[in-house]
């Protein structure tokens, strides 16, 4: 089990070619809080990122 600061999160997951479509506070997409206790985020690869490999 890791745990990650929001903006930690945010900042992984856009190093690495992904884009956050939307970000929830939990498992019944309620709205993104301050401090929330759990972080869902929907997200996408971002286009120039894409390359297959097979």
């Amino acid at each position: 089990m890791r745990q990650f600061f929001p903006q930690e999160l945010d900042a992984l997951l856009e190093y690495n070619g992904w884009t956050i479509l939307a970000k929830y506070g939990d498992e019944r997409f309620t709205p993104f809080a301050e401090k929330p206790f759990y972080q869902n985020v929907l997200c996408g690869l971002k286009r120039e990122s894409f390359n297959p490999r097979y």
